[in-house]
């Protein structure tokens, strides 16, 4: 679970460059177009960054979520297992 996670955030990292670059077009396309077109494209890159935002305080909740349960769980005390 743990490297589920760590992937996650490092795929979501890894995809930095190209949410930036998406980003950019979207602010050019604001200041080329103007208007009802312009006020759709705020809009979208609004909801983008929401969402990405999103994600990534659930990657950060369940980072600390994980961390807190191995905590308690290295409390634990070592039960032996009985061979048959």
């Amino acid at each position: 679970m743990i490297c589920y996670d760590q992937m996650l955030k490092m795929e979501l990292d890894n995809q930095q460059p190209s949410i930036d670059a998406v980003h950019e077009a979207g602010r050019a396309v604001i200041k080329s177009e103007g208007g009802a077109e312009a006020k759709k494209t705020r809009e979208k890159l609004d909801m983008l960054h929401n969402k990405l935002e999103l994600v990534r305080a659930k990657i950060r909740d369940r980072k600390l979520l994980l961390d807190d349960s191995l905590k308690d769980v290295r409390h634990l005390p070592v039960v032996p297992v009985c061979s048959l």
